[in-house]
Protein backbone atom coordinates (compact mmCIF):
# COMPACT_ATOMS: atom_id res chain seq x y z
CA UNK A 1 0.00 0.00 0.00
CA UNK A 2 3.45 2.18 0.52
CA UNK A 3 3.52 2.14 -3.16
CA UNK A 4 -0.15 3.55 -3.78
CA UNK A 5 -0.03 6.29 -1.42
CA UNK A 6 3.08 7.53 -2.79
CA UNK A 7 1.60 7.51 -6.29
CA UNK A 8 -1.26 8.88 -4.71
CA UNK A 9 0.21 11.71 -3.38
CA UNK A 10 1.68 12.96 -6.69
CA UNK A 11 -1.38 12.90 -8.24
CA UNK A 12 -2.66 14.85 -5.75
CA UNK A 13 -0.52 17.41 -5.73
CA UNK A 14 -0.22 17.71 -9.70
CA UNK A 15 -4.16 18.38 -9.36
CA UNK A 16 -3.65 21.13 -6.83
CA UNK A 17 -1.00 22.91 -8.11
CA UNK A 18 -0.70 25.95 -9.96
CA UNK A 19 2.96 25.98 -11.28
CA UNK A 20 3.54 27.02 -14.83
CA UNK A 21 3.43 24.09 -16.99
CA UNK A 22 6.11 22.58 -18.26
CA UNK A 23 5.70 23.92 -22.14
CA UNK A 24 8.75 22.19 -23.93
CA UNK A 25 8.14 18.95 -22.10
CA UNK A 26 4.79 18.60 -22.48
CA UNK A 27 4.59 18.88 -26.20
CA UNK A 28 7.63 15.94 -26.18
CA UNK A 29 5.60 14.06 -24.45
CA UNK A 30 2.17 14.43 -27.26
CA UNK A 31 4.58 13.91 -30.17
CA UNK A 32 5.58 10.74 -28.30
CA UNK A 33 1.57 9.78 -27.14
CA UNK A 34 0.71 10.54 -31.25
CA UNK A 35 3.56 8.01 -32.53
CA UNK A 36 2.83 5.11 -29.82
CA UNK A 37 -0.91 5.51 -30.80
CA UNK A 38 0.34 5.28 -34.57
CA UNK A 39 -0.51 8.55 -35.50
CA UNK A 40 1.81 11.37 -37.06
CA UNK A 41 2.27 13.94 -34.40
CA UNK A 42 0.43 16.92 -34.55
CA UNK A 43 1.68 20.32 -36.89
CA UNK A 44 1.26 22.33 -34.18
CA UNK A 45 0.75 22.37 -30.21
CA UNK A 46 -1.32 25.05 -29.69
CA UNK A 47 -1.86 26.54 -26.35
CA UNK A 48 -4.95 28.96 -24.97
CA UNK A 49 -5.55 30.44 -21.18
CA UNK A 50 -8.10 28.05 -20.14
CA UNK A 51 -10.05 25.17 -20.70
CA UNK A 52 -13.13 27.22 -22.00
CA UNK A 53 -11.55 29.21 -24.94
CA UNK A 54 -10.13 25.38 -25.20
CA UNK A 55 -13.34 23.57 -25.72
CA UNK A 56 -14.87 26.50 -27.85
CA UNK A 57 -11.81 26.76 -30.26
CA UNK A 58 -12.21 22.66 -30.82
CA UNK A 59 -15.66 22.96 -30.83
CA UNK A 60 -15.85 25.56 -33.81
CA UNK A 61 -13.10 23.28 -35.73
CA UNK A 62 -15.41 20.39 -34.98
CA UNK A 63 -18.44 22.10 -36.27
CA UNK A 64 -16.72 23.41 -39.42
CA UNK A 65 -15.22 19.97 -40.11
CA UNK A 66 -18.95 18.78 -40.45
CA UNK A 67 -19.20 21.25 -44.16
CA UNK A 68 -23.05 22.52 -42.52
CA UNK A 69 -23.05 25.95 -42.59
CA UNK A 70 -22.77 26.99 -38.85
CA UNK A 71 -22.51 30.89 -37.51
CA UNK A 72 -19.22 30.51 -35.66
CA UNK A 73 -19.36 34.34 -35.47
CA UNK A 74 -22.81 34.04 -33.40
CA UNK A 75 -21.54 31.13 -31.23
CA UNK A 76 -18.18 33.06 -30.71
CA UNK A 77 -20.41 36.47 -29.44
CA UNK A 78 -21.51 34.71 -26.51
CA UNK A 79 -18.15 35.22 -25.05
CA UNK A 80 -16.08 37.95 -23.65
CA UNK A 81 -13.00 39.08 -25.75
CA UNK A 82 -10.48 37.18 -24.05
CA UNK A 83 -12.23 33.56 -24.61
CA UNK A 84 -13.67 35.31 -28.70
CA UNK A 85 -10.41 36.66 -30.19
CA UNK A 86 -7.65 34.23 -29.50
CA UNK A 87 -10.54 31.40 -30.55
CA UNK A 88 -11.50 33.85 -33.62
CA UNK A 89 -8.02 34.22 -34.57
CA UNK A 90 -7.02 30.19 -34.71
CA UNK A 91 -10.24 28.94 -36.78
CA UNK A 92 -9.42 29.74 -40.02
CA UNK A 93 -5.88 28.47 -39.93
CA UNK A 94 -6.79 24.75 -40.10
CA UNK A 95 -8.35 23.25 -42.68
CA UNK A 96 -11.08 20.50 -42.21
CA UNK A 97 -10.76 17.30 -41.13
CA UNK A 98 -8.67 18.69 -37.60
CA UNK A 99 -11.09 17.35 -35.10
CA UNK A 100 -12.02 13.70 -35.54
CA UNK A 101 -13.19 11.91 -31.69
CA UNK A 102 -11.15 8.76 -32.41
CA UNK A 103 -7.85 10.86 -31.88
CA UNK A 104 -8.29 11.58 -28.21
CA UNK A 105 -9.05 8.07 -27.97
CA UNK A 106 -5.93 6.31 -29.41
CA UNK A 107 -3.98 8.72 -27.79
CA UNK A 108 -4.89 9.02 -24.19
CA UNK A 109 -7.85 6.22 -23.20
CA UNK A 110 -6.79 3.60 -24.90
CA UNK A 111 -3.88 2.96 -23.52
CA UNK A 112 -5.10 3.60 -19.98
CA UNK A 113 -8.06 1.26 -20.49
CA UNK A 114 -5.26 -1.17 -21.72
CA UNK A 115 -3.13 -0.86 -18.65
CA UNK A 116 -6.48 -1.17 -16.49
CA UNK A 117 -7.58 -4.61 -18.25
CA UNK A 118 -4.05 -6.18 -18.07
CA UNK A 119 -3.69 -5.10 -14.45
CA UNK A 120 -7.38 -6.61 -13.47
CA UNK A 121 -6.13 -9.86 -15.65
CA UNK A 122 -3.21 -10.11 -13.23
CA UNK A 123 -4.36 -8.99 -10.05
CA UNK A 124 -7.47 -11.67 -9.38
CA UNK A 125 -8.37 -14.20 -6.53
CA UNK A 126 -7.54 -12.95 -2.88
CA UNK A 127 -5.06 -10.09 -4.53
CA UNK A 128 -7.93 -9.10 -6.50
CA UNK A 129 -10.25 -8.77 -3.65
CA UNK A 130 -7.50 -7.13 -1.50
CA UNK A 131 -7.51 -4.39 -4.35
CA UNK A 132 -11.05 -3.46 -4.36
CA UNK A 133 -11.11 -3.36 -0.44
CA UNK A 134 -7.77 -1.30 0.08
CA UNK A 135 -7.20 0.23 -2.92
CA UNK A 136 -9.69 1.38 -4.47
CA UNK A 137 -11.40 3.08 -1.60
CA UNK A 138 -7.90 5.34 -1.29
CA UNK A 139 -8.73 5.95 -4.97
CA UNK A 140 -12.43 8.07 -4.09
CA UNK A 141 -10.81 11.06 -4.16
CA UNK A 142 -13.87 12.92 -4.45
CA UNK A 143 -13.39 16.92 -4.35
CA UNK A 144 -10.61 16.54 -7.04
CA UNK A 145 -13.73 14.67 -9.24
CA UNK A 146 -15.74 16.86 -8.52
CA UNK A 147 -13.66 20.09 -9.50
CA UNK A 148 -13.18 18.57 -12.82
CA UNK A 149 -17.34 18.06 -13.63
CA UNK A 150 -17.99 21.49 -11.84
CA UNK A 151 -15.36 23.03 -15.31
CA UNK A 152 -17.16 20.81 -17.14
CA UNK A 153 -20.94 22.05 -16.02
CA UNK A 154 -19.42 25.48 -16.31
CA UNK A 155 -18.20 25.16 -19.87
CA UNK A 156 -21.46 23.42 -20.45
CA UNK A 157 -23.77 26.10 -19.21
CA UNK A 158 -22.06 29.05 -21.22
CA UNK A 159 -21.49 27.03 -24.55
CA UNK A 160 -24.77 25.69 -23.93
CA UNK A 161 -24.07 22.48 -24.47
CA UNK A 162 -22.17 22.62 -27.32
CA UNK A 163 -18.61 21.63 -26.56
CA UNK A 164 -16.04 18.74 -26.68
CA UNK A 165 -14.40 17.42 -23.17
CA UNK A 166 -11.02 17.52 -22.65
CA UNK A 167 -9.24 13.69 -23.27
CA UNK A 168 -6.98 14.66 -20.43
CA UNK A 169 -6.49 16.71 -17.69
CA UNK A 170 -4.49 17.22 -14.11
CA UNK A 171 -7.80 16.58 -12.27
CA UNK A 172 -8.11 13.16 -13.92
CA UNK A 173 -6.60 12.23 -10.43
CA UNK A 174 -8.71 8.81 -9.96
CA UNK A 175 -7.93 7.31 -13.36
CA UNK A 176 -4.41 8.56 -13.00
CA UNK A 177 -3.73 6.87 -10.15
CA UNK A 178 -4.77 3.91 -11.19
CA UNK A 179 -2.82 3.68 -14.53
CA UNK A 180 0.50 4.63 -12.54
CA UNK A 181 0.13 1.82 -10.82
CA UNK A 182 -1.00 -0.87 -13.11
CA UNK A 183 1.98 0.60 -15.62
CA UNK A 184 4.93 1.17 -12.72
CA UNK A 185 3.94 -1.27 -10.07
CA UNK A 186 2.97 -4.21 -11.96
CA UNK A 187 5.46 -3.72 -14.34
CA UNK A 188 2.33 -4.06 -17.07
CA UNK A 189 3.88 -4.45 -21.04
CA UNK A 190 1.59 -1.12 -21.86
CA UNK A 191 4.04 0.63 -19.66
CA UNK A 192 5.76 2.13 -22.39
CA UNK A 193 2.75 3.12 -24.38
CA UNK A 194 1.32 5.12 -20.95
CA UNK A 195 4.67 7.19 -20.17
CA UNK A 196 4.08 9.45 -22.59
CA UNK A 197 0.40 9.77 -21.43
CA UNK A 198 1.09 10.03 -17.88
CA UNK A 199 3.87 12.67 -18.18
CA UNK A 200 1.89 14.95 -20.33
CA UNK A 201 -0.45 15.09 -17.74
CA UNK A 202 2.18 16.23 -14.68
CA UNK A 203 2.85 19.13 -16.69
CA UNK A 204 -0.47 20.31 -18.42
CA UNK A 205 -3.77 21.92 -17.16
CA UNK A 206 -5.91 20.29 -19.96
CA UNK A 207 -5.46 18.29 -23.21
CA UNK A 208 -7.32 18.06 -26.52
CA UNK A 209 -5.87 15.69 -29.28
CA UNK A 210 -6.97 16.67 -32.63
CA UNK A 211 -5.54 15.21 -36.20
CA UNK A 212 -3.23 17.73 -36.64
CA UNK A 213 -3.07 19.94 -33.65
CA UNK A 214 -2.87 19.41 -30.07
CA UNK A 215 -4.60 22.08 -27.87
CA UNK A 216 -3.13 22.40 -24.71
CA UNK A 217 -3.99 24.58 -21.39
CA UNK A 218 -1.98 25.66 -19.24
CA UNK A 219 -2.60 24.99 -15.32
CA UNK A 220 -4.82 27.68 -13.30
CA UNK A 221 -2.72 30.92 -12.66
CA UNK A 222 -4.51 30.61 -8.99
CA UNK A 223 -5.73 27.86 -6.85
CA UNK A 224 -6.60 27.89 -3.38
CA UNK A 225 -6.84 25.64 -0.56
CA UNK A 226 -8.46 25.57 3.21
CA UNK A 227 -6.28 23.94 5.98
CA UNK A 228 -7.14 20.63 4.50
CA UNK A 229 -6.04 21.12 1.25
CA UNK A 230 -9.99 21.45 -0.58
CA UNK A 231 -10.57 24.24 -2.95
CA UNK A 232 -11.55 27.35 -0.63
CA UNK A 233 -12.10 31.02 -1.09
CA UNK A 234 -14.62 33.50 0.63
CA UNK A 235 -13.47 35.96 -1.62
CA UNK A 236 -13.52 35.51 -5.45
CA UNK A 237 -12.40 32.31 -7.38
CA UNK A 238 -11.05 29.07 -5.48
CA UNK A 239 -9.48 28.48 -9.04
CA UNK A 240 -9.04 30.89 -12.08
CA UNK A 241 -7.07 30.68 -15.19
CA UNK A 242 -5.49 33.73 -16.50
CA UNK A 243 -8.37 34.60 -18.87
CA UNK A 244 -10.85 34.66 -16.15
CA UNK A 245 -12.25 31.50 -16.17
CA UNK A 246 -12.90 29.47 -12.98
CA UNK A 247 -15.03 28.30 -10.14
CA UNK A 248 -16.42 29.13 -6.56
CA UNK A 249 -15.83 26.80 -3.57
CA UNK A 250 -16.07 26.88 -0.49
CA UNK A 251 -14.16 23.64 1.57
CA UNK A 252 -13.65 21.56 -1.79
CA UNK A 253 -17.75 21.97 -2.33
CA UNK A 254 -18.18 24.19 -6.03
CA UNK A 255 -20.86 26.81 -5.49
CA UNK A 256 -22.51 29.45 -7.35
CA UNK A 257 -20.33 32.54 -7.61
CA UNK A 258 -23.51 34.47 -5.84
CA UNK A 259 -22.49 32.80 -2.76
CA UNK A 260 -19.12 34.26 -2.61
CA UNK A 261 -19.66 37.52 -4.25
CA UNK A 262 -22.96 38.32 -2.63
CA UNK A 263 -23.75 36.01 0.13
CA UNK A 264 -26.38 39.29 1.14
CA UNK A 265 -28.52 37.77 -1.79
CA UNK A 266 -29.13 34.68 0.04
CA UNK A 267 -32.50 34.50 1.69
CA UNK A 268 -33.96 32.23 4.66
CA UNK A 269 -36.99 30.13 1.80
CA UNK A 270 -33.62 29.52 -0.31
CA UNK A 271 -31.66 28.02 2.84
CA UNK A 272 -34.81 26.29 3.91
CA UNK A 273 -36.02 24.83 0.34
CA UNK A 274 -32.33 23.54 -0.69
CA UNK A 275 -32.65 19.87 -1.19
CA UNK A 276 -28.42 18.99 -0.57
CA UNK A 277 -27.99 19.08 3.02
CA UNK A 278 -24.10 20.05 2.35
CA UNK A 279 -25.14 22.88 -0.19
CA UNK A 280 -27.46 24.35 2.84
CA UNK A 281 -25.04 23.90 5.63
CA UNK A 282 -22.91 25.87 3.32
CA UNK A 283 -25.49 28.39 2.60
CA UNK A 284 -26.03 28.43 6.57
CA UNK A 285 -22.18 29.74 7.16
CA UNK A 286 -22.47 31.60 4.53
CA UNK A 287 -25.73 33.11 5.62
CA UNK A 288 -24.33 33.40 9.80
CA UNK A 289 -25.16 30.00 12.03
CA UNK A 290 -26.54 33.32 14.51
CA UNK A 291 -28.68 35.28 12.22
CA UNK A 292 -30.32 32.04 10.49
CA UNK A 293 -31.42 30.69 13.96
CA UNK A 294 -32.91 34.03 15.16
CA UNK A 295 -34.66 34.93 11.72
CA UNK A 296 -36.12 31.69 11.49
CA UNK A 297 -38.24 32.25 14.44
CA UNK A 298 -37.87 28.33 14.51
CA UNK A 299 -38.37 27.60 18.59
CA UNK A 300 -36.47 25.02 20.10
CA UNK A 301 -39.27 21.76 21.23
CA UNK A 302 -37.08 18.87 22.13
CA UNK A 303 -33.21 18.11 22.71
CA UNK A 304 -31.38 15.03 23.10
CA UNK A 305 -28.16 13.25 22.75
CA UNK A 306 -29.52 12.84 18.85
CA UNK A 307 -29.75 16.47 17.97
CA UNK A 308 -32.20 19.35 18.38
CA UNK A 309 -35.47 19.72 17.04
CA UNK A 310 -36.97 23.24 16.44
CA UNK A 311 -40.81 23.86 15.00
CA UNK A 312 -42.27 26.94 13.90
CA UNK A 313 -46.10 27.43 13.64
CA UNK A 314 -47.13 29.21 10.12
CA UNK A 315 -50.28 30.23 9.95
CA UNK A 316 -52.59 28.16 7.08
CA UNK A 317 -49.90 25.81 6.40
CA UNK A 318 -47.89 23.17 7.63
CA UNK A 319 -45.49 24.05 10.61
CA UNK A 320 -41.84 24.23 9.69
CA UNK A 321 -39.83 21.55 11.69
CA UNK A 322 -36.36 21.75 11.76
CA UNK A 323 -33.61 18.82 13.11
CA UNK A 324 -30.23 20.12 14.04
CA UNK A 325 -27.29 17.74 13.94
CA UNK A 326 -23.94 17.20 14.30
CA UNK A 327 -21.94 14.60 12.14
CA UNK A 328 -20.62 11.43 13.63
CA UNK A 329 -17.87 11.00 11.86
CA UNK A 330 -14.77 13.63 13.08
CA UNK A 331 -12.96 16.36 10.46
CA UNK A 332 -9.45 15.24 10.89
CA UNK A 333 -8.66 18.42 13.19
CA UNK A 334 -11.44 16.93 15.72
CA UNK A 335 -14.20 19.47 14.69
CA UNK A 336 -17.55 17.89 13.71
CA UNK A 337 -19.63 19.74 10.94
CA UNK A 338 -23.01 20.90 11.72
CA UNK A 339 -26.47 20.38 9.44
CA UNK A 340 -29.61 21.10 9.47
CA UNK A 341 -32.31 18.78 7.74
CA UNK A 342 -35.91 19.55 7.10
CA UNK A 343 -38.33 16.97 8.71
CA UNK A 344 -42.11 16.26 8.94
CA UNK A 345 -44.22 18.50 11.19
CA UNK A 346 -45.52 15.35 12.52
CA UNK A 347 -42.16 14.65 14.17
CA UNK A 348 -42.00 15.16 18.30
CA UNK A 349 -38.73 14.36 19.23
CA UNK A 350 -35.29 14.75 18.11
CA UNK A 351 -34.48 11.04 18.06
CA UNK A 352 -38.16 10.75 16.14
CA UNK A 353 -36.61 13.29 13.46
CA UNK A 354 -32.96 11.46 13.35
CA UNK A 355 -34.55 7.69 12.89
CA UNK A 356 -37.17 9.81 10.03
CA UNK A 357 -33.89 10.42 8.02
CA UNK A 358 -32.89 7.09 7.93
CA UNK A 359 -36.22 5.57 7.01
CA UNK A 360 -36.80 4.18 10.71
CA UNK A 361 -39.08 5.21 13.72
CA UNK A 362 -37.79 6.30 16.97
CA UNK A 363 -38.04 2.54 18.28
CA UNK A 364 -35.69 0.84 15.48
CA UNK A 365 -32.95 3.50 15.59
CA UNK A 366 -30.06 2.72 17.04
CA UNK A 367 -27.39 5.28 16.95
CA UNK A 368 -24.09 2.70 17.29
CA UNK A 369 -25.36 1.15 14.20
CA UNK A 370 -25.01 4.17 12.12
CA UNK A 371 -22.71 3.18 8.96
Amino acid sequence: MAALDRIRDKWVAVARSSASADRPGAERRVAEAYENAGLRPPDRCLWVASPLTAAVLVTCLARKETGVAWDHDGFLDLFGPRVKDPVAQEIDRYPPLVAGPDVGDRVVNRPVKGAQVEGARLVIGPARRIMDRLVMPSLRLEEIRDIRQRLIDEINLITRGAFTQPCLTQFDTNMLVEADFCANELGLPSHILLVPVLELAARVGSFWALRNLAVLVDRPRSFLLDERGRPHSVSGRALEYDDGFGIWALHGVPVPRRLIDEPESITIQEILFQKNVEMRRLLIERYGQARFEGETGAGLVHSDETGWLYRKRVPFHESLCLLRVMNTTPEPDGTRKEYWLRVPPTMRTSREAVAWTFGLDAFQYKPGSES
